[in-house]
Parts: structure tokens; C-alpha cells; sequence
């Protein structure tokens, strides 16, 4: 999950499970009432595409939805999405970041349990986390994982400089029972590997403040997603202003690219999800979802 625009709007993306109502069904025919959401991009056999209104959806596909965080519900009841609080988390990795998210973990009411293999950092940690449990092991040691109470707790965050070590970590407590697990990565390679295997979420070390792992657990009781893929695709705001070019242009004539979508626009604070009627305003803020390919043609024309 992803905010945008001021946090009014949300990005989800949502894997197609067998036996989801919308599988072989026409995007179109999901259109929301009143419109409060709409899909900005398809992921299928690790290729993102924009899709139109005659798509239709498979299983093993993942779609991308932008839309108000309050409306989504509905998109996530869509796709039998199962809503989880999360009250405990264990953490693997004491360093910069895994000692922030404990921090704030820890402030938010839940149990931490924190795994370190260096004796001195293991030490600092338990010091300065007041209230956070400390064990100096291996985080890809069953035994060491068992210890620190995995098989009873709700989540697991694998933050450690090692990206093998943080898959096998995952793995492992997916192993022995815990439902889901966010891993940190620095080779791109890996996030497709992730995935196939279960592992539900992938943060770049390029992202890795605490806020984007906090995301990633949906404090408020949301489901558990994934985002795209490291630079697959981008999320892009731009702010009308009186040398807009597409300023009073109805959008169906205004030549984005293909590869390009206008998802949200804000106005007066309020979202409109543009249609081909649609005019951008002096001071609308434009939400865009591009693939990469698109984003230099996207800029040139929406950057005054």
C-alpha cells in the first residue's frame, strides 16, 4: 500500500485468486458507484501493461488500484482479501532501520521481539529499546526463530543487509507457521523469486525509511499487499497551473501516452477519477500511474 496526493489516495496491488468473482469478467463491468476507485496497471507473467476497460482479469495476475482509502473495502471484498490485525511482529536485523521500526512498533501498542547476530549491536539494541525483547542469534537459526516466540506471533520483518539471509528468515517462519512476512532487498533480482514463493512483501533498501515497512503492516487492520516491481512502474503527481498543455483540453483528446494513465485528479480537495469528458483545471493535482517507458512523453506534457 502506497499514499498519494496528501494521503487521500491510496495504491493497492492485488493478486487474482481461483474463484474470485471477477476472474474472466470485463474491467469495465467493476466500474464503482460512485466512482471512488479505478485499476491503473496489470501485472501478468512479470509484465506490467495499463489496462483498459475490455481486460480481463486471470488467475496469478495482480492489478493495481488507485482510489480513496475508504472506498477500497469494497475492491478488497472483490478479491476476498482477508483483513488482519497485526499484535505481534518479530524482526530480524538490529541495524538503523529494523531498530526504527522497532521503535515505532513498540510505540503503536505491539509486542516486538527483535533477533541480532552481532553480539555489540544486540547489546546497543536491547539498551535503547526500552520494552522491545532482544535475542543475540542467527535469524535463519530454527532454533533462534522458535526462541523469540515466531510459531505465536502475527508478522515477521526481515531487515538485515543480507538479502539471502532475509529470504531464508522469511521462508523459515513461513515454515513454522507465521502467516506474513516483508523482506528487504537490494538486488532487484530477487523480487520476482519473492513472490513466487510466497514471501508477501518486498521493500528496497533505495525505500527502506520505517515508514515504508510500517506501511507494509496496515496498523489500522488492512489486508496485506505487495507493490510493483523496483522501477516497473511509477506513480507520478503534477500540479495544473495556467501553462498546463492540456489545460482545457476534454482528456480523450489530449494524446497521453499508451503507456500512461491519469488515475485521480484532486480539485478543491476532493478526487475525481477522470473519464474521456474529463478537463483539467487550474490548480488540480494529477495523479499518474506511467510504466517507464512513458514517463519522459508524461512529463513533457503535464510539467509546466
Amino acid at each position: 500500500m502506497e499514499f498519494f496526493a496528501s494521503g487521500q489516495i491510496e495504491l493497492l496491488k492485488l493478486r487474482v485468486h481461483e474463484g474470485v468473482p471477477i476472474i474472466n469478467e470485463k474491467l469495465r463491468n467493476f466500474v464503482s458507484s460512485p466512482r471512488n476507485w479505478t485499476f491503473v496497471g496489470l501485472q501478468r507473467e512479470h509484465r506490467i501493461t495499463i489496462p483498459r476497460g475490455d481486460t480481463e482479469l486471470r488467475p496469478g495476475d495482480f492489478v493495481f488500484a488507485l482510489g480513496v482509502p475508504s472506498a477500497l473495502e469494497k475492491l478488497k471484498k472483490l478479491f476476498n482479501l482477508r483483513i488482519q490485525k497485526v499484535h505481534s511482529v518479530i524482526i530480524v536485523g538490529a541495524g538503523r532501520v529494523g531498530c526504527e521500526v522497532a521503535s515505532a512498533l513498540h510505540a503503536n501498542g505491539l509486542s516486538v521481539r527483535l533477533i541480532e547476530s552481532d553480539h555489540d549491536r544486540a547489546r546497543a539494541a536491547a539498551e535503547e529499546l526500552v520494552g522491545v525483547m532482544v535475542f543475540e542469534g542467527d535469524g535463519t537459526d530454527l532454533e533462534i526463530l522458535k526462541e523469540a516466540g515466531v510459531e505465536k506471533s502475527d508478522y515477521l520483518l526481515a531487515l538485515t543487509g543480507d538479502d539471502e539471509n532475509n529470504v531464508l528468515s522469511a521462508l523459515l517462519a513461513k515454515n513454522l507457521g507465521i502467516d506474513r512476512c516483508t523482506v528487504l532487498y537490494s538486488n532487484p533480482d530477487y523480487v520476482e523469486v519473492l513472490e513466487a514463493i510466497g514471501i508477501d512483501r518486498a521493500i528496497s533498501v533505495n525505500m527502506a525509511v520505517a515508514n515504508a515497512i510500517l506501511n507494509s503492516l496496515h496498523l489500522g487492520g488492512e489486508a496485506n499487499v505487495s507493490l510493483l516491481y523496483e522501477g516497473a512502474g511509477e506513480v507520478l503527481e503534477f500540479d495544473v497551473t495556467e501553462h498546463t498543455k492540456i489545460l482545457g483540453t476534454p482528456l480523450s483528446e489530449c494524446k497521453m501516452p499508451h503507456d500512461s494513465v491519469i488515475g485521480v485528479c484532486i480539485r478543491d480537495g476532493k478526487p475525481i477519477f477522470p473519464g474521456g469528458d474529463f478537463v483539467a483545471q487550474v490548480g488540480d493535482r494529477l495523479v499518474v500511474f506511467s510504466l517507464p517507458a512513458a514517463i519522459k512523453k508524461v512529463e513533457e506534457i503535464l510539467v509546466s
